[in-house]
């Protein structure tokens, strides 16, 4: 069995160091959380020199929470990932460093990873920053996933943190099946197990599932567009020109609804209609990996084509590498590196796209 261990980082092993020379210095380092970098050189060698005296007996909630997990489920082994998810402060980044060097040295191999932008400045600052690395964790998490198959165990370790990051990393980490960890004030270790949590997909429609995706890709709808369309509000924030962008949670629950979805049944993208071919192609590929990157496509496409009415653009766009099949008049687009779609281009001003072909490249291309 392999571990995937996500740990999420506080300051208690600075604080804890400060509270052993008083107060005050607790109290400066309260004042100063949310600072991105020292507000002087002698501040940084005051946080520097709490950390050295740490690192000689360290106290954090991070510590005890991993040497409380090992004495009751094994001692993490070198084949085991542990990753530190530190906030875009100085005192963050600052003790992650120490907590990775802590943790190496009891023979685990850790990263950090400092989440840009992750502060608890504004609750917009603190949604932008949560998305953009649940994306990026997903990802790891799927590939940790594919490389161990069913010897892959994931686990999330929430005792250190901002309150809002351990709420939402809770969340996902249930989102996900995963069993989260955390320690009792008194100091006993917390296990909240695995638990069969899904979203309620019937508050979800299929057009509103749409225009998430699409939002993922490069789509700004406004406010009563989501309205509209049933989305429920807590997954999107919208901000002061009342432009509706993804919120952390609305990727959270996309991630999760489009991998069991896409790869079930084709969706109605704006702008978008289906030959009879193009039905037929989808039900001959049946891999679950090359539907869910199709309806990715789509998506994409239906997004580029509602923001700017311009079918050029999809030719453009680096991921889509679309042209104009040679003597034909019928276009094809890249799906991943070894399947395209093909497609004409109709509406003039008002754009649509008419999919004819769905396969591998040379099918595809040989008869579009």
């Amino acid at each position: 069995m392999s571990r995937f261990i996500v740990t999420t980082v506080g300051t208690s092993l600075l604080t804890n160091q400060a509270k052993k020379v008083g107060q005050e210095l607790v109290s400066q380092l309260y004042r100063h959380a949310n600072d991105r970098e020292p507000h002087s050189p002698e501040w940084r060698q005051t946080v520097a020199g709490l950390l050295d005296q740490a690192l000689e007996k360290p106290d954090s909630a991070e510590i005890s929470t991993i040497k409380a997990y090992e004495a009751a489920y094994g001692t993490l082994q070198p084949d085991d990932y542990h990753m530190l998810i530190a906030s875009d402060t100085f005192q963050g980044k600052e003790v992650a460093e120490r907590l990775r060097q802590i943790f190496q040295r009891r023979g685990q191999t850790v990263d950090v990873v400092a989440v840009r932008g992750l502060t608890t400045e504004s609750e917009t600052a603190f949604q932008n920053a949560m998305k953009e690395f649940l994306a990026t964790l997903q990802n790891q998490l799927d590939s940790f996933v594919a490389r161990q198959g069913k010897q892959a165990e994931v686990i999330f370790n929430v005792s250190g943190g901002f309150k809002s990051m351990v709420a939402m990393m809770t969340a996902f980490g249930l989102l996900k099946g995963a069993p989260v960890f955390l320690m009792f004030e008194t100091g006993g270790l917390l296990r909240i197990p695995a638990m069969p949590i899904v979203f309620d997909e019937s508050k979800v429609s299929d057009d509103a599932l749409a225009l998430l995706e699409m939002m993922d890709r490069e789509l700004m709808p406004d406010a009563e567009r989501m309205r509209d369309a049933g989305v429920p509000d807590i997954l999107y924030v919208v901000d002061e020109a009342g432009t509706a962008t993804l919120s952390a949670w609305g990727l959270a629950v996309l991630q999760t609804l489009s991998r069991r979805i896409y790869p079930e049944r084709l969706l109605a993208w704006p702008r978008i209609e289906y030959e009879q071919m193009f039905l037929r192609d989808w039900e001959k590929q049946r891999e679950p990996d090359d539907r869910r990157r199709l309806q990715e496509t789509l998506a994409r496409m239906a997004a580029i084509l509602e923001e700017h009415r311009d079918p050029a653009r999809l030719k453009t766009d680096p991921a889509l590498q679309g042209e104009t099949l040679r003597n034909t008049g019928i276009e094809h687009a890249r799906v991943t590196q070894s399947l395209r779609i093909s497609y004409t281009v109709e509406g003039g001003g008002e754009p649509r796209l008419k999919m004819r072909r769905f396969g591998a490249h040379d099918d595809v291309n040989g008869n579009p």
